[in-house]
C-alpha cells in the first residue's frame, strides 16, 4: 500500500496477517471499493455537517450521478473523508471538483 523502503520493507501490507496471501481475485474483491467510489477528502478542518449539506446539494443538482454516501471517517485532528458511490458512467474528477468549488 505504500512504497518500500530500507528501513521498511514491507508498509501497510495486505491482508495484514504476514503469513496469508490473497487466494485468485481476491485482491481486486479488496481493492474494488477504493476504485468505485468517489472519495472526498477534506483536511482543513471542515464541519461534517457542511460537507453533508454540500454533498446533498450535489446529488440533487445531478441526480444522473446517483450519488449515494457508502462511509465517512475522521482521520487525525482535521480531516474528514467521504466516500460514495455513483453510476458507472460518471465523472467522478469532475463531481469532486464541483463539491469543492465556492458557489458564486
Amino acid at each position: 500500500m505504500r512504497s518500500l523502503t530500507s528501513e521498511d520493507p514491507n508498509p501497510r501490507r495486505k491482508p495484514d496477517n504476514w503469513d496469508e496471501t490473497f487466494a485468485d481475485g481476491d485482491f481486486a474483491y479488496f481493492i474494488k471499493p477504493i476504485v468505485d467510489t468517489l472519495d472526498l477528502y477534506h483536511n482543513q478542518g471542515v464541519d461534517p455537517r457542511a460537507i453533508a449539506i454540500s454533498f446533498k446539494q450535489l446529488a440533487e443538482n445531478h441526480p444522473e450521478a446517483e450519488l449515494r454516501i457508502v462511509g465517512m471517517e475522521v482521520r487525525g485532528e482535521d480531516k474528514f473523508l467521504l466516500r460514495a458511490k455513483t453510476a458507472t458512467t460518471v465523472d467522478k474528477s469532475e463531481l469532486n471538483a464541483l463539491l469543492l468549488t465556492p458557489p458564486p
